[in-house]
């Protein structure tokens, strides 16, 4: 239960993060850590929500550099999202191989149809 009353918290957290830092990288760094607080927040509330793979692959990227990460996705696939800051992307990446790495941006209009195929 107080996992769950966490995870609510870190939502405005968040958001304080993101409007109230002074510099990018301030920001890069503190979002990237209540990021991976949130993850081993979730994380508690079931075994079944990672594997041993997994969470190894999120050791190496912490490793490598980022200050961050977490599983997004579900049903037995998904995506590792690091959060790091732009010089560690190389590190992260590599350190992770033969994972595949995808990249991504964020989008100011919210998700949309990017291919479709009729």
């Amino acid at each position: 239960q107080d996992y769950l009353v966490r995870i609510r918290q870190l939502v405005d957290e968040a958001t304080d993060v993101v409007q109230g830092c002074s510099s990018i990288d301030e920001m890069i760094r503190n979002f990237g850590e209540l990021v991976l607080e949130g993850w081993y927040a979730k994380r508690s509330l079931s075994e079944q929500i990672s594997s041993p793979m997994l969470d190894e692959a999120l050791k190496t990227g912490l490793k490598a550099g980022a200050y961050g990460g977490k599983v997004i996705g579900a049903g037995g696939g998904g995506f590792l999202l690091f959060v790091a800051p732009e010089q560690k992307h190389p590190a992260v990446v590599e350190a992770l191989h033969p994972l595949r790495h995808v990249e991504f941006a964020f989008e100011k209009r919210g998700s949309g149809i990017i291919f479709a195929n009729h």
